[in-house]
């Protein structure tokens, strides 16, 4: 068994440092398409964390 302690959650890949601060248009469609992919691969992974620290 994997006990692998989760602490944080990935940054997303679109997010630049270097630009905070900076207004830019934002691409809507293509955020909640990579937030859709994003959910699958990691809340499965959050929600066993969360599970396992309210113990």
């Amino acid at each position: 068994m994997n006990t692998q302690t989760v602490n944080q959650l990935p940054i997303p890949a679109h997010f630049n440092s270097e630009e905070v601060g900076f207004i830019w248009r934002v691409p809507y469609q293509q955020r909640a398409k990579e937030a859709r992919a994003w959910v699958k691969k990691y809340l499965f992974r959050c929600l066993v964390w969360k599970r396992v620290k309210a113990r």
